[in-house]
């Protein structure tokens, strides 16, 4: 039953933070603006769930690095969906696996197995096809700022897996970060309309503060494997509901790219994940 709840818990995370791409279309601020508003509303759950269960922020050097690292994640992905279309800004952020396997290769000097190499090869022919596809359509800096949200997204993962690290208080601290860079551009704004006021709410307490919440507490007690698979929903329903609410599509080409990078991640992580569980069975 607990996994059963855990896998609940993940695929509620996941539905939550799809939704970010529809939401940020719909409101009229600036990328930053809303990025920083968002955030400083989904401290406001976040803190709840810190008081409620009693855990203590930690701050240290590894904190420090993983709450910059989330805070340059959420910010670049906003102003690229801004920039460039929704599904671009989610895809390319969700290739952060490979700058990970990328970084053990090149930094850390560590061998990499087969599937390791497969998935950087076609990680990397997607993101080809969007830069091609955004030489031909526009969005082309809007692709850039989504590709480095996802370099800055696998140094929160790899932070987030050091000693001494805290991953919910280098969410708390990079939640505030994000809302002191952001907020204060929202003296430049002009439209606050009834539907750019809610959608920034949703955004905070729902996609950021809620799902991250949720996202924590399916960890727990939920496989690897499964966590893998359902957290693969979220580029896939990011863009659907941008497509059905937004009517906003991709190119042809970055469609391929789109379709290549989240196989290929989906299918490593799969793989990695149903080994180190076999590893775990053997050890037991």
């Amino acid at each position: 039953m607990k996994g059963k709840n855990g896998s609940l818990f993940v695929l509620a995370a996941a539905l939550l933070f799809s939704i970010g791409g529809v939401c940020a279309k719909y409101t009229a601020w600036s990328g930053l603006t809303v990025n920083g508003f968002r955030c400083l509303i989904g401290l406001v759950p976040i803190g709840i769930y810190l008081f409620v269960t009693k855990h203590r922020l930690v701050f240290n050097k590894n904190v420090v690095l993983g709450a910059l690292c989330q805070a340059l994640t959420t910010t670049l992905c906003m102003l690229a969906n801004k920039m460039t279309t929704a599904a671009n800004a989610i895809v390319l952020q969700y290739a952060a696996p490979a700058y990970i396997i990328l970084y053990l290769l090149i930094i850390k000097k560590q061998r990499q197995q087969w599937q390791d190499i497969m998935a950087c090869i076609l990680v990397f022919i997607g993101l080809i096809c969007f830069f091609i596809d955004g030489l031909s359509v526009g969005g082309m800096l809007g692709n850039v700022l989504a590709a480095v949200s996802g370099v800055t997204f696998a140094g929160f993962c790899i932070t987030g897996s050091r000693e001494g690290a805290d991953n919910i208080s280098m969410i708390t601290f990079g939640f505030m970060l994000s809302a002191i860079i952001g907020v204060p551009f929202i003296a430049t704004e002009t439209d606050f309309s009834a539907l750019t006021l809610s959608m920034a709410a949703i955004l905070g307490i729902f996609q950021m503060g809620i799902a991250y919440i949720c996202f924590g507490i399916g960890l727990k007690s939920t496989g690897a494997v499964a966590t893998s698979l359902i957290s693969g929903l979220e580029p896939i329903l990011n863009p659907v509901w941008v497509a059905l609410i937004y009517k906003e599509t991709m190119g042809k080409t970055a469609l391929i790219g789109a379709v290549i990078v989240i196989v290929a991640i989906l299918g490593y992580n799969v793989v990695t994940a149903k080994k180190a569980e076999n590893k775990k069975s053997e050890a037991a």
